[in-house]
Parts: structure tokens; C-alpha cells; sequence
């Protein structure tokens, strides 16, 4: 979890012009399902309605071209940052474990972690297990000022010699982004 910690924030680099130069908007919007219906609690939902599949019959149902707990693993998710860094580490075949990816992929997908969603009915038993996580570390990654005690703290080295330990294990020598 340490690792899905330091890389939660690397899909962003979609925004640089060295790889893709997609608009801010892009890529660091909130993540959704597609090919069912939009929660209306996804941040900008009210402009979905110029959305050509606001206009297909069988993507307004709850569950739309899914079958009923499916898994998220089976959901075409919407474009950005985070589906980009999941989508990088799953093809490179980092060894990180389904847990780190499921944090990874859906850390942007806030209507999820909301009561009462429209994606319950989407969710696998494994992916209900993986909810409280999901919830926590939505609450870690947001931005936040916190001091951690000094006996806590890696510094310099240490710092350095610890990430690159568990970056080796768990990433491939190279990257293919």
C-alpha cells in the first residue's frame, strides 16, 4: 500500500506534453462507470445531457450492458488519470497486488464511496470487501497538511533506500507508459 501511496498521483503525467498533452479537465476529473446510467452525485453530472449516451435507452438502467455484480474488474471505466495509471501498471505486469490496483484505478471514483450509489449493484463480493479500504485511502491521498512525528519520519536516505526497495519489487525494471 506504501507503493500505491507514492504512485497514486503519477497518472496526472497525462497532462504533460511528453505524454499526450490532454487538458487538465481530463485528467484530473472524477471517474465513473460507462454503458450504464450516471450517478447524479458525479461531480458535473448536470452536463451529461449533451452526452450522445444520455440518448441510448439500454445505458439508462442501473445496471446498463452489466450483469448484476459483475465486478468492477468488468466495468469500462470513463478516461483520466487514474484509469491511465492503472491501465500502465496492469499491461507492464507489475507485481502490486489486486488491492493496490483496485485503489489505484478507483480512487477518482468518489460516487462510489457516496450512500446510496448507483454502482452498488455493480459490485463483486470481493469489491464490497475492498470498500472500507477504498474509503480510507480516498481520505488519505486527499490533500492534506500533517505532521508526522519526527521518530516516524524517513529522511534522505532512509527516505530514498525504502522507496526504491519496494518500487524493484513490485515494478518492472521499465515502464512502458
Amino acid at each position: 500500500m506504501h507503493v500505491a501511496g507514492l504512485l497514486h498521483g503519477l497518472g496526472k503525467l497525462l497532462a504533460h506534453k511528453k505524454f499526450g498533452s490532454q487538458p487538465q479537465w481530463s485528467v484530473c476529473g472524477e471517474s465513473y462507470p460507462l454503458g450504464c446510467r450516471f450517478d447524479p452525485h458525479i461531480f458535473g453530472a448536470q452536463f451529461f445531457l449533451a452526452n450522445p449516451d444520455k440518448r441510448r435507452r439500454m445505458y439508462q438502467t442501473q445496471l446498463g450492458i452489466y450483469q448484476a455484480r459483475c465486478g468492477l474488474r468488468n466495468v469500462l471505466m470513463s478516461w483520466g488519470s487514474q484509469e491511465y495509471l492503472f491501465l500502465v501498471l496492469l499491461l507492464n505486469s507489475s507485481q502490486l497486488p489486486y488491492e493496490a490496483l483496485f485503489l489505484l484505478r478507483h480512487l477518482r471514483f468518489t460516487a462510489l464511496t457516496r450512500p446510496g450509489n448507483t454502482y452498488q449493484a455493480l459490485l463483486s463480493p470481493e469489491d464490497e470487501a475492498l470498500m472500507p479500504l477504498l474509503r480510507a485511502f480516498q481520505r488519505l491521498t486527499a490533500y492534506q497538511r500533517v505532521d508526522i512525528p519526527a521518530a516516524l519520519r524517513l529522511n534522505g536516505p532512509d527516505f530514498h533506500a525504502y522507496y526504491t526497495r519496494l518500487l524493484h519489487q513490485y515494478l518492472p525494471e521499465q515502464l512502458m507508459w
